[in-house]
């Protein structure tokens, strides 16, 4: 004590902090309480301090403390009345942390487990950033382009006019020619092009026989024959069989459809021995040299047949035809039978688009010079 005094036939006087009198007696032990570290008069007497989910009931400096049981947390800084008095593994108001409250953004109910703020979403909306602390399910995946239907599933822009995501699923119009021919707009958008896509030509699924799709049409493939005949022993046969080895070794599709554009004096002529397509023809590279069938026998191509089997350019050759330019038969060397001087044959020329392609020069019979021919896809 500061004194030792005695008043009135008791023993009194001030105590010395921190210690208390909390007996009341200081007739027999004075100010027996320390109070910076008894957890039972801790700063005042009675003042207990409370060992709720501590690890150990302290008091230091007149002030209880001590450390928390995990996930126990005190949040109202009292230690005094109620200890740790947050479970921190559920409280949804101080979730793994005090005052760390989760958002009940579209969550069917707001939760905390496991010290983490949790809780099922109500569709459609989605926690794409697995922060339901911050935001809660902060995206609706009915509408949104880049998380579409689930986190992450980002409707591609890939010709489409543009991105579109509804009702969680992703949409748009594609660009013209380009199509989706395998209604995934999500990983590759419309990823079709229709204009030369041979299995997906003007039209998902449809396929041309030609392997060949132009401005979104299947065409019939032209070429000039990348090999000269000799004029002896020529007959449509021979040359037809010609066109359809050399499709056949440049691995075009259907290489028996392959016929001569030829004629002999018995009426094998290309008017009578195609099919007269309504569909266009054109090279290998996608010219197209005729619209269809009315437009081949016109007089005029559209470019000439200047590519042959292989997709080679090949310029300025004569072609055997003996066909005139509306694809009847011409001059033929009496079906290719005569060598006299006075007999003719019709050739062409794959440098014209005029009618000159097939018909540009009679030639005598006897000239034995070599010529290309021109292969038609029937």
């Amino acid at each position: 004590m500061a004194t030792n005094n005695c008043v009135g036939s008791a023993c009194t006087g001030a105590c010395v902090a921190p210690f208390l009198d909390c007996n009341s007696d200081k007739t027999t032990d004075g100010c027996e309480t320390d109070s910076s570290g008894d957890t039972s008069n801790c700063g005042s007497c009675n003042n207990s301090c409370s060992g709720k989910h501590l690890a150990a009931t302290t008091c230091a400096g007149s002030a209880c403390t001590g450390a928390c049981v995990a996930p126990f947390l005190d949040c109202n800084s009292d230690k005094t009345t109620d200890g740790c008095e947050i479970d921190s593994s559920s409280d949804s108001s101080n979730c793994g942390s005090c005052s760390n409250s989760c958002s009940g953004k579209h969550l069917a109910a707001t939760t905390c487990a496991g010290s983490a703020c949790t809780g099922a979403c109500v569709a459609p909306f989605l926690d794409c950033n697995s922060d339901k602390t911050l935001d809660g399910c902060e995206i609706d995946g009915s509408s949104d382009a880049s998380n579409c239907g689930s986190c992450s599933n980002s409707c591609a822009g890939k010709h489409l006019a543009a991105t579109t995501c509804a009702g969680g699923a992703c949409t748009g119009a594609c660009v013209a020619p380009f199509l989706d021919c395998n209604m995934d707009k999500t990983t590759d958008g419309c990823e079709k092009n229709t204009s030369n896509d041979p299995m997906n030509c003007g039209a998902c699924g449809m396929a041309c026989m030609s392997g060949k799709c132009v401005n979104s049409q299947c065409v019939n493939v032209v070429f000039v024959s990348s090999v000269a005949l000799p004029i002896a022993g020529l007959s449509v046969a021979v040359v037809n069989a010609e066109c359809q080895t050399l499709a056949t070794a440049a691995g075009l599709p259907r290489p028996s459809s392959y016929k001569a554009w030829f004629s002999d004096n018995m009426g094998n002529s290309p008017s009578i021995r195609f099919v007269q397509s309504a569909s266009p023809y054109a090279l290998l590279d996608g010219t197209v040299v005729a619209n269809n069938w009315a437009d081949l026998i016109d007089g005029t191509l559209a470019a000439p047949i200047a590519i042959d089997q292989n997709a080679t350019p090949l310029v300025g050759v004569t072609v055997f035809t003996g066909t005139k330019a509306d694809g009847t038969a011409g001059n033929t060397c009496i079906g290719w039978t005569s060598v006299m001087i006075g007999d003719t044959y019709d050739d062409g020329s794959n440098s014209f688009a005029d009618s000159k392609w097939t018909q540009n020069a009679a030639v005598t019979c006897d000239v034995m010079a070599a010529r290309r021919v021109y292969c038609f896809e029937q």
